[in-house]
C-alpha cells in the first residue's frame, strides 16, 4: 500500500472515530440510538443553534423546512385560539424531536418555542429527515416510539386540564420540567408558568406562595427551586406519575 492510500485510510478511520465520539457526546436520545452511518446521513447538513427562552422554532403560518432535535432545554408546544391567547399543551426535551408536521387542530396555530432557559438544538432539513425515515431503519423506529409516548402524554394533559386544579397542574408541570432538565432549579417566571397552565399571573403567584409556605419549593424573581420533591409530588395530581412512567424510558442516560 502506497503512502497516499495509507493517508486516505488513516484519515477515513480518524473521521469515523471522530464521528462515533461525537455521536456518543450527543444528549438527544433519538440521535444517540442511531448507528454511525445513520447519524452521518442525517446530520450531514445539520446546524447547531443556540436559542433564547421564547424563540419560536416553527408554526403553521411560517413553516421553516427544518426539524429540531433538542440537545438541552425544553421546547413547549403551544396552541393559540382566535383571540391570540396561547396555552402550553405539551413539552419536548432531549428525548424527542420537533417537526413542522406537528399539528393539533386545523383551525388553530401551533408553535414550538424554547421554554425556561437558553437551549441548544440541532437543526436538520426536513428533506434529510424524511429521507432517513424512508429507509425504515433505527430513526423511524425511535421516532415512532417517541410520538406514541408524546401522543399519550398529550391526551393525559387534556384530561388533566379538565379535571384537576391549577395547583395540582402547577406541581405536575414543575416536576415534569425538572425531570426533563435533570435539575431542581428552573429558570421560570410566574408569567411563563401562567401561559403553561392557561391561567393568570396572580393565580400562579398565589399557588407558588402556598407551595413555598409548605416547604415544597422556593422561588426568586426568575427561578423556582424544588425543595421537597416528595411533598410536591403529594400535591400534584396522579397525572404526573402516569406521565413520568411513560416518558422515563425515553429520557437520555446521564452522561
Amino acid at each position: 500500500m502506497n503512502n497516499v492510500a495509507c493517508a486516505v485510510l488513516l484519515t477515513s478511520r480518524l473521521w469515523r472515530g471522530e464521528l462515533v465520539e461525537r455521536r456518543r457526546r450527543v444528549q438527544n436520545r433519538l440521535l444517540r440510538a442511531l448507528s454511525s452511518a445513520e447519524y452521518r446521513r442525517l446530520t450531514v447538513r445539520s446546524r447547531p443553534m443556540k436559542l433564547r427562552a421564547g424563540d419560536v422554532l416553527h408554526d403553521q403560518a411560517r413553516a421553516t423546512g427544518h426539524v429540531y432535535f433538542p440537545m438541552s432545554g425544553v421546547c413547549g408546544v403551544l396552541v393559540a385560539d382566535q383571540t391570540g391567547e396561547r396555552i402550553d399543551v405539551a413539552t419536548i426535551g432531549c428525548e424527542g424531536v420537533t417537526s413542522v408536521y406537528t399539528t393539533f387542530a386545523a383551525n388553530q396555530e401551533t408553535e414550538l418555542a424554547v421554554q425556561l432557559q437558553p437551549a441548544t438544538v440541532l437543526q436538520i432539513p426536513v428533506a434529510d429527515f424524511e429521507a432517513e425515515m424512508d429507509r425504515h431503519g433505527t430513526l423511524r423506529s425511535v421516532v415512532r416510539e417517541f410520538y406514541r409516548c408524546f401522543t399519550g402524554e398529550l391526551m393525559q394533559s387534556v384530561a388533566c386540564n379538565r379535571l384537576h386544579s391549577a395547583r395540582q397542574r402547577y406541581c405536575r408541570r414543575l416536576l415534569g420540567l425538572a425531570d426533563r432538565l435533570g435539575a431542581d432549579t428552573l429558570k421560570l417566571t410566574h408569567t411563563e408558568m401562567a401561559t403553561m397552565l392557561g391561567s393568570t399571573r396572580p393565580s400562579v403567584t398565589m399557588i407558588a406562595l402556598y407551595l413555598k409556605q409548605t416547604g415544597s419549593i422556593s422561588y426568586r424573581r426568575n427561578s423556582v427551586t424544588i425543595v421537597d420533591r416528595p411533598r410536591l409530588e403529594w400535591f400534584a395530581c396522579e397525572c404526573y406519575q402516569a406521565m413520568r412512567s411513560r416518558i422515563a424510558p425515553l429520557l437520555p442516560p446521564a452522561s
